[in-house]
């Protein structure tokens, strides 16, 4: 018997409409989506063709989808200027498909264990939150999920760098984040992001995760990320002359 693929839908969405249907300006305005191609490709690697991921930026593009076909997996990128945009639209998805699972990452969160609690309480079309490194927790979830379906939503066993609530208590173990990024394939190389750069979105490229400073108004001044993991400087220059 051979399995259906998963489909899967992994959004980093912003607002590129006004009032009505006019676009701000251009979708040059707008950078790739990194973060999920990384989780994508990633994923992909691992999973082959047991996983089918579409990658969506503008909000109108992702509700065209789902009109279109019922995904397995949802899940968004959070930050401070889309975290209402994917509330709408993740409780839409919730109502439309209660079956589905959907996920949410990003710096965006208070990340000790009361606020993570705290956040999935107060958005409760979320099943699981990744707080910080995604690609690792991600592909946990995704062969959990194959094996398991939802059923493991229920049960008291922790997956690395994934928090979700079992009977509204927090379930959540903490995963470290030293693992070697050379692991983590370049979503550009791959081709993940083709699609996004000929439209013309701007593109950014990782050198390394961690920092050692500990700055309060960013994001990895948190002290979990601490430590400098650096991409080869072949790859970031390979990365540069593919776009």
């Amino acid at each position: 018997m051979v399995m259906r693929a998963m489909k899967i839908f992994l959004c980093d969405l912003v607002h590129n409409h006004t009032a009505g249907t006019n676009q701000i300006s251009g979708g040059q305005d707008f950078v790739v989506p990194l973060n999920v191609a990384s989780l994508a490709a990633y994923a992909k690697d691992r999973l082959k063709n047991s996983a089918e991921i579409s990658l969506f930026k503008y909000p109108q593009d992702l509700l065209d989808a789902l009109s279109r076909e019922s995904p397995d997996i949802v899940g968004f990128s959070n930050y401070i200027w889309n975290e209402d945009l994917n509330a709408k639209i993740g409780t839409a998805i919730r109502a439309e498909y209660p079956g589905a699972l959907i996920l949410m990452g990003g710096p965006s969160i208070r990340d000790d264990d009361a606020g993570i609690a705290a956040f999935l309480r107060r958005n409760r079309y979320l099943d699981i939150y990744i707080p910080f490194e995604g690609e690792k927790p991600f592909l946990e979830i995704l062969n959990t999920y194959a094996s398991k379906g939802r059923s493991f939503l229920s049960e008291n066993t922790p997956l690395p760098g994934c928090a979700y609530l079992v009977a509204n208590k927090l379930v959540y173990l903490k995963s470290e984040q030293d693992g070697n990024v050379e692991d983590l394939l370049s979503p550009y190389l791959t081709g993940v992001l083709d699609k996004f750069l000929q439209q013309g979105l701007i593109p950014l490229f990782e050198t390394n995760r961690g920092c050692p400073f500990k700055c309060t108004f960013c994001a990895w001044g948190n002290v979990d990320l601490n430590k400098v993991r650096k991409f080869s400087v072949d790859r970031v220059y390979a990365e540069m002359n593919y776009v």
